[in-house]
């Protein structure tokens, strides 16, 4: 047999034999160390699975100042807390939110959410439950449900502590606007424990300038998301004809409200400033007026421009009884000093520029108290003291005329004007 015949054999009995079993013992120790291998406990780092981990996301929830504002009498808690949802839901948030007010049986510390407070524009106010509940806050509540800054009426109706606890100043639960009863207060303006009460300033309960603090206490609703839609390109035909013109959009409609000045006249002693609102209202009774009117008057507890600039919406532009002379074009208009024409007609339309031009307010042109308003006009003795406007002026006289001073037995007119109620 040649060398090479031997070769050939050898091969063909190493591929024949050997290499299938040198094959199945590879194999045999690939599957061996594998078992091995998952049986093989394993090892944590627990450094890098702590590093790794995902801390759960603190949930963030809104709170608001309401833009409107209310007496003592806010229909018990249900009805302060359906305020709240009126009011979130007119600048589109459909969450639940309550309003932070106390009784002797509720009290904001044991239903408030252990969330992340922030302002409509994400200003944080707290951290936590336990950071709101501390006596302060981080910054002030002041940016009612549509985001704007709150300028004036800055006092909130709570009857509760900043740690969340009840004072038992709440107006009998908030059912009453006796101006016998008190409701404790917070200011929008402060940060440390008068954010929620102001002990040295207790509310009557008949003072109609207060707004609420309302939180957010349900999840945030999902934000929608619109599928896209496809819209089919279509065929471009040639048109001659003139591009028509686009009609705009028309703003939100201003709502006339009335103002007149009174026909009747009356001594300083009003009764209270609520009292002369009861005489406007007789008056417009009297002339088939219809709505709710309000004397432009200040005391001590409240001034005209709460009355009556923070009882109407933005949207309001006051008018004379035609309904056509504008005063105002809207309540900071009002405010501003200056009004557009006098208001020199009575309720029945009736010019009244024949003598008394002079009318009680004790109140400037911009609507805050002057302090002279016969003792909160409940005197009409001579050696007290009352602040007139002047029905025939339209500049800041037109409030507070710079006359001397006009003693309370005097006989002048009121304004009236027509507020929301």
């Amino acid at each position: 047999m040649s060398n090479m015949e031997k070769l050939r054999k050898i091969r063909t009995l190493i591929g024949k034999y050997i290499i299938p079993v040198v094959s199945s013992f590879l194999m045999v120790g690939i599957i061996y160390v594998t078992i091995n291998r998952l049986q093989k406990p394993v090892t944590i780092n627990k450094k890098e699975a702590a590093e790794s981990s995902t801390t759960p996301t603190t949930a963030i929830y809104k709170v608001f100042v309401t833009s409107t504002s209310y007496d003592g009498n806010l229909g018990g808690v249900s009805g302060a807390d359906a305020k709240c949802m009126r009011r979130a839901q007119a600048a589109g948030l459909y969450e639940t939110y309550k309003a932070w007010v106390s009784t002797t049986t509720s009290e904001p510390k044991n239903w408030i959410p252990d969330v992340k407070y922030v302002l409509r524009n994400s200003t944080v106010v707290a951290n936590n439950k336990a950071d709101l509940l501390d006596g302060t806050i981080q910054n002030k509540i002041n940016i009612d449900e549509f985001g704007n800054t709150v300028s004036f009426g800055k006092n909130t109706y709570t009857g509760t502590y900043a740690t969340g606890d009840g004072t038992h100043y709440t107006c009998n639960d908030w059912t009453s606007n006796l101006s016998s009863l008190y409701g404790d207060i917070g200011s929008v303006d402060s940060i440390d424990t008068w954010w929620s009460s102001k002990p040295t300033s207790r509310s009557q309960c008949h003072v109609r300038n207060r707004r609420l603090y309302c939180f957010q206490t349900s999840p945030n609703l999902p934000t929608p998301v619109l599928s896209p839609t496809i819209t089919p390109i279509p065929t471009v035909t040639p048109n001659h004809s003139p591009t028509p013109t686009k009609t705009p959009t028309p703003g939100p409609t201003s709502v006339p409200y009335k103002v007149f000045v009174t026909s009747t006249l009356y001594a300083g002693n009003l009764g209270s400033a609520y009292e002369a609102d009861n005489k406007c209202q007789l008056r417009a009774q009297a002339a088939g007026l219809s709505g709710y009117y309000k004397a432009w008057v200040s005391d001590s507890t409240i001034d005209a421009k709460y009355r009556i600039v923070d009882d109407v919406s933005d949207r309001v532009k006051f008018v004379l009884v035609d309904g056509i002379t504008t005063v105002a074009e809207n309540p900071t208009d009002l405010s501003d000093g200056t009004i557009q024409n006098a208001i020199n007609k009575d309720e029945y339309g009736n010019s009244a520029v024949l003598t008394p031009v002079y009318v009680w307010t004790g109140t400037y042109a911009t609507g805050d108290e002057t302090s002279n308003n016969c003792s909160n006009w409940t005197t009409s003795d001579s050696s007290y003291n009352g602040d007139v406007g002047s029905l025939v002026d339209t500049s800041s006289w037109w409030s507070k005329a710079s006359y001397s001073l006009y003693n309370c037995s005097g006989n002048y007119r009121l304004y009236c004007f027509q507020t929301a109620q």
